[in-house]
């Protein structure tokens, strides 16, 4: 399953190994990306204000359906939740996601 660690502004922190082999992406790939970047043109919009949702508290997960544009140039439809993970003070501090290549059908 592919981890994906995304600050308060949408920038990409990190990224564990199966993302990067999800996302055909190296950590300094990842590094010069935005959360929405990850993604064909039609979801950056949804994906940026999906941040901006869950850094204002108005939900703590959510969860989706989005198309991840791979590096090489193919896209790959996956699942992925979004979790705020708050500070020691309660306040939002970063977004965790998972996401896994969606099963056809």
């Amino acid at each position: 399953m592919g981890l994906l660690i995304v600050d308060r502004s949408g920038t990409i922190k990190d990224g564990n190994p199966a993302f990067r082999e999800l996302a055909g992406s190296g950590v300094e790939d990842l590094s010069s990306l935005s959360y929405s970047e990850l993604f064909e043109n039609g979801d950056q919009s949804s994906a940026s204000e999906e941040i901006q949702r869950l850094m204002a508290g108005g939900s703590t997960a959510e969860e989706g359906v989005r198309t991840l544009l791979v590096k090489s140039g193919e896209t790959r439809v996956v699942n992925k939740l979004s979790i705020l993970i708050r500070n020691r003070d309660g306040e939002p501090d970063h977004v965790l996601l998972t996401m896994q290549v969606s099963a056809p059908g």
